[in-house]
């Protein structure tokens, strides 16, 4: 709630996220469909939703069911490049985008956004294997332990989801053996063997907590484009930390920004600021002056991508349903109305 005499103004990014995952892939590969995309000035979550349906957006838009589909894109654009398995962004999309979701329609979706939607997510995803991540944790030359090209990433992958807390299933589905569980017995212990370091070998055994394994033995030393460093960053850590730093780099500059022309923050909350400023001031004026600000922030650390932002609202209290409402009944030309 604004305090007496004054309003609240209310502006957000504009899948912020995404923006800054394709810049991050520009950076490290050279190219994104993603920002293509975005650049474009289409929706990604349609583009995602029309590619994974084999469909056009138009038909998509015709489509009676065009919202869950939707709902199931943002699923899976904010859920794959971090690093989601089937299984977990099934429950995300079920449960917190309300959008039902099977684990066998989840793999589906993960191959076709990785192998043709955004070929340069199967990349970022894979940007360190899961079996490099351990070797250089273990510091066990794999190899040496019968382990060949083929058969690493695969071998450390069903151990690692053999660790407590973890999955007593493969990727496919199907339980895992005996054989397989010797088999993920036998490579740690030799790892156990052969480690030169000593912090990580009580974490070889399948008894280890998956936080503590995920720790000590597929965790890896990550750095943003702007030169964030993060230690001991799990798998998913690490794929999220690079584009989520990224942005909140970005925002900071933004925030500093407004510090400097002496423009009152009262919230930052995910990707939206709040501003307060005096009841009767050139509110369309004061609002174009947040969004100039919060765009040309961001461009500073995301200079390929075209980053969206969006007024809220001007209003009393804060709430995230407001929206604009002009003197000239909506034509959007006119003086920004305050919501009370």
């Amino acid at each position: 709630m604004a305090s007496g005499g004054h309003v609240l103004i209310a502006c957000d990014y504009a899948q912020l996220e995404l923006a800054t995952l394709a810049q991050t892939c520009i950076h490290m590969f050279g190219q994104s469909r993603m920002a293509e995309v975005i650049n474009q000035g289409i929706d990604p979550h349609k583009y995602t939703a029309s590619n994974m349906l084999g469909i056009t957006i138009e038909e998509l838009d015709a489509h009676p069911d065009v919202k869950e589909y939707r709902q199931k894109a943002k699923a899976v654009n904010f859920g794959i490049p971090g690093g989601l398995g089937a299984a977990t962004l099934a429950r995300i999309s079920t449960i917190q985008y309300q959008a039902p979701m099977t684990e066998e329609e989840a793999r589906k979706w993960m191959d076709t956004y990785c192998r043709s939607t955004y070929p340069e997510i199967d990349r970022y995803r894979q940007s360190k294997g899961i079996s490099i991540l351990f070797s250089n944790n273990v510091k066990v030359d794999l190899h040496s332990l019968g382990l060949n090209g083929g058969s690493m990433d695969p071998t450390v992958g069903m151990i690692r989801r053999m660790m407590h807390g973890h999955h007593t299933k493969s990727m496919s589905g199907e339980p895992y053996s005996d054989r397989q569980y010797e088999e993920a017995d036998k490579l740690l212990s030799l790892c156990r063997e052969h480690t030169t370091n000593r912090e990580v070998r009580p974490y070889l055994t399948r008894d280890a907590a998956k936080e503590d394994a995920d720790r000590h033995l597929f965790s890896e030393r990550i750095k943003t484009i702007t030169g964030r460093i993060q230690s001991k960053a799990s798998y998913c850590q690490a794929r999220n930390s690079r584009f989520q730093g990224l942005a909140g780099d970005g925002a900071k500059l933004a925030l500093f920004e407004l510090f400097k022309r002496e423009i009152c923050v009262v919230a930052f909350i995910h990707d939206e600021i709040v501003i307060e400023v005096p009841e009767g001031s050139d509110y369309r004026s004061r609002r174009d002056e947040l969004m100039e600000v919060m765009k040309t922030s961001m461009q500073q650390v995301v200079p390929d991508v075209e980053i969206g932002v969006h007024c809220n609202g001007v209003m009393k209290h804060w709430s995230k349903e407001v929206e604009n409402e002009y003197e000239d009944n909506g034509a959007g030309k006119g003086q920004v109305i305050p919501v009370y």
